[in-house]
């Protein structure tokens, strides 16, 4: 099955990126993207960018009020999370996936 998630810059393509890549874990993303031909720079660089928290960083620079989410757990704790910041009650989240850098650094 192919899945194409698309839209315009900002609506959260990347996210979404980020919450299969958690789901699937990078391994499996790794494979992935091996099998549509990706260049090992490229795949390195792609789950490097996650890593490095790239789409919130992004995110910062194009606006002031970013929220950023912890979505490695389940999709379902996902959900009630972006619901809790569309009504202004999360609270800020210390998300930090660099302890995965080391890992990536072996592909």
């Amino acid at each position: 099955m192919i899945i194409a998630i698309s839209g315009t810059p900002g609506v959260g393509k990347h996210t979404v990126a980020k919450i299969l890549a958690n789901e699937l874990n990078y391994k499996i993303l790794k494979r992935r993207l091996e099998e549509r031909g990706y260049s090992k720079k490229k795949i390195h660089d792609n789950i490097l960018f996650e890593a490095l928290d790239g789409t919130y960083i992004e995110a910062k620079e194009l606006h002031n009020n970013v929220v950023e989410i912890d979505n490695s757990k389940s999709v379902d704790s996902t959900i009630r999370m972006i619901k809790k910041a569309i009504n202004g009650k999360l609270k800020p989240q210390k998300i930090d996936y660099s302890y995965f850098i080391p890992k990536i650094e072996k592909f």
